[in-house]
């Protein structure tokens, strides 16, 4: 739908859901039209007709600054008898946009034309999602069951008044759509600067157009496409085609002003953001510090007590208010209120490290949920995050993400690495930072399990041990439960053989030391799991299937993105019973790829049939032929899960 892809756009910046222009007619009676995008779209329960967005850039004519206006339309045809999937929409905006019209209704099928019901309704509301830098709200409303046959039609317009903010537009969705198009309209005395992003936008065409003073840029796509998302998908912005576009500069009575179009410009309006941020130090920052480091005498362990404080006692909260999407709020209101979002993390966490003397600074970057590089293409979009940055001993950067609350000062989390950040040093003066990779041996799983057969059932003891991020992934969600729902929650954490599987014990090491491995102990049993049958038994070792349920399509083009590096051992060890012995165990099982890999094996030890198997992630994102590679290693391991051993009776 197209709110949905609106909203995983970068709505914290980027001016999503900012639709307007008039809805094309018809070009037929209702049922021929109907009738003839079903025949071309067999699949689709939806299609667009027409995504259109038209900005045009003034200049105040007393000042000079750019203004923006937006207006884009929408129309979207329902071809299916679904009709209740699709009255639900939202439209986003943001502090910047001054909402000049928002208009939605549905176009119902009737006979020989369309009757036009408006909603009447629209509310107004928050939400958070994966955006840190939150200046969000939207506008919720229903359409008027349009059903099959019906059109949804949405319009808006809008005006900013802030040159330094880029525009976007998508040019697919989810669904196909028909046309397309995006144009910008200009004075000569403006410069603007765009990017393509995505892939194939190749069949994206441009032209350009002059009349008087006035250019235009224009870029069209008319050959439909649909994105069918699932959750091995990184976010859509990697792969559906997409344009940036941006003011430079701009020429006002022989004066030129440079708005974005080098990282230095960029630098500049982002250290507008904090030039004002914390000029005096706030006495009860400084008393928190010194007592939370009291006695401590390495600067490491200082700036670690400092980490963990307030990872432990400033809740995360992000908060829509304003300019503030982008500002961090002073570190003294951060710590009187206990909560913040991560600008105002980063702002208490960089005042208190300043005030026992250690060297601190503000960093800008964007999670994984964007792929943009700051060296590719220098814009506010590039970022919707920000953290910390504490200069070691050796003057390094120590990144400190204060929106994590497991993990260790020394883990960088998944969502930022290799992504670059921008590291703040003074009005003048900033670095450029790649955050590197971490290696599979930092987020690791260690699964021992012990298996026996008691009266022909399979009952079993476990212990897993998380380490690095996948630690930190498991004890929030431990976190957050009851220690009486802690069975339950394990059983739907850990990837079961069977439905019958059900956890009779469980106890967690202590969930507060997050510099120490974390471990689980548990005990379970799994009834008529063994099958019987000609004096044999045949019995599947394979306790824990973790791809089982990974379905990908061989021809598959979307991108695959893995969590984080991470490790996964297994030892799974199986008791025989004295009566029983083993005739048959499966052959070795191996893929080695450079960016993944998987390693299954069993052997037979006295009374006991040990299987191993290793699991690794080296890579976060598989485009091209790695998907391939990748489908190859999944079918392999399907085939090794339904290994089984053979066991008869002595």
């Amino acid at each position: 739908m197209i709110s949905d892809k609106l909203k995983q756009g970068y709505k914290g910046l980027l001016l999503a859901g900012c639709l307007g222009i008039g809805i094309i007619p018809a070009l037929a009676q209702p049922a021929t039209e109907l009738a003839q995008y079903q025949a071309k779209y067999p699949k689709e329960q939806i299609i667009g007709l027409l995504d259109k967005c038209e900005v045009t850039i003034t200049q105040d004519k007393k000042s000079g600054v750019p203004q923006i206006r937006m207006k884009e339309s929408s129309v979207e045809m329902i071809l299916e008898e679904s009709a209740s999937l699709y009255t639900d929409s939202k439209e986003f905006f943001n502090g910047k946009t001054e909402i000049k019209k928002l208009e939605a209704y549905s176009l119902i099928p009737e006979q020989e034309k369309f009757r036009k019901v408006p909603v009447s309704k629209f509310v107004k509301t928050t939400e958070v999602d994966d955006s840190y830098f939150d200046d969000v709200y939207c506008y919720n409303f229903n359409f008027p069951a349009p059903g099959k046959g019906g059109k949804r039609c949405k319009n808006t317009e809008v005006e900013i008044k802030d040159p330094n903010y880029p525009l976007w537009f998508y040019f697919d969705s989810s669904y196909p759509v028909e046309q397309a198009e995006f144009s910008v309209t200009f004075p000569a005395s403006v410069k603007i600067t765009y990017h393509l992003f995505g892939e194939d936008t190749t069949r994206i065409r441009f032209s350009q157009s002059t009349k008087g003073d006035e250019i235009t840029y224009r870029w069209t796509s008319t050959c439909p496409k649909g994105y069918d998302h699932d959750r091995l998908a990184p976010n859509i912005r990697y792969y559906v085609p997409q344009i940036v576009v941006q003011i430079a500069e701009s020429e006002f009575k022989g004066k030129t002003t440079r708005h974005v179009l080098t990282l230095d410009d960029l630098y500049k309006v982002e250290y507008a953001n904090i030039s004002k941020l914390n000029l005096t130090e706030s006495p009860e920052v400084k008393a928190i510090a010194d007592s939370i480091t009291a006695g401590i005498q390495s600067p490491r362990e200082k700036v670690r007590a400092i980490y963990k404080w307030v990872q432990n006692n400033i809740r995360y909260i992000a908060i829509e208010d304003g300019s503030n999407g982008l500002v961090p709020r002073e570190a003294s209101l951060v710590l009187s209120r206990r909560y913040g979002d991560c600008k105002d993390k980063s702002s208490l966490l960089t005042s208190m490290l300043r005030a026992i003397k250690q060297p601190a600074s503000l960093a800008w970057l964007g999670t994984r949920h964007l792929p943009y590089k700051y060296s590719e293409y220098p814009t506010i979009s590039a970022g919707n995050h920000m953290i910390a940055v504490w200069w070691n001993e050796q003057n390094q950067p120590v990144l400190l993400d204060g929106t994590t609350q497991y993990l260790r000062m020394e883990d960088v989390p998944s969502a930022i690495q290799g992504k670059e950040c921008i590291i703040s040093k003074n009005e003048k003066e900033y670095q450029l930072y790649r955050i590197p990779f971490c290696a599979p041996s930092v987020n690791t799983v260690n699964d021992t399990i012990h298996l026996r057969i008691e009266n022909g059932m399979l009952k079993g003891s476990g212990i897993s041990v998380f380490d690095g991020e996948k630690k930190s992934e498991i004890i929030a969600r431990f976190a957050r439960t009851e220690k009486e729902k802690y069975s339950t929650l394990w059983e739907d954490v850990f990837a079961k053989p069977s439905d019958k599987f059900t956890i009779t014990r469980i106890e967690t090491s202590d969930l507060k030391e997050i510099d120490q491995p974390l471990k689980i102990r548990f005990e379970f049993q799994i009834p008529d799991y063994i099958t019987t049958g000609n004096n044999s038994s045949y019995l599947n070792m394979n306790i824990e299937k973790s791809l089982n349920n990974t379905e990908l399509k061989k021809d598959r083009k979307m991108p695959i993105e893995f969590e984080m590096p991470m490790k996964h051992n297994l030892v799974c060890i199986l008791d025989i019973p004295k009566q029983l012995k083993v005739t048959d165990v499966p052959n070795a099982t191996t893929y080695d790829s450079p960016k993944f890999s998987y390693t299954q094996k069993y052997e037979k030890q006295g009374n006991r049939i040990v299987m191993s198997s290793t699991h690794i992630y080296n890579q976060l994102l598989l485009k091209g032929n790695d998907i391939a590679e990748f489908y190859k290693m999944v079918n392999l391991m399907k085939q090794a899960y339904r290994n089984t051993i053979i066991l008869e009776k002595n």
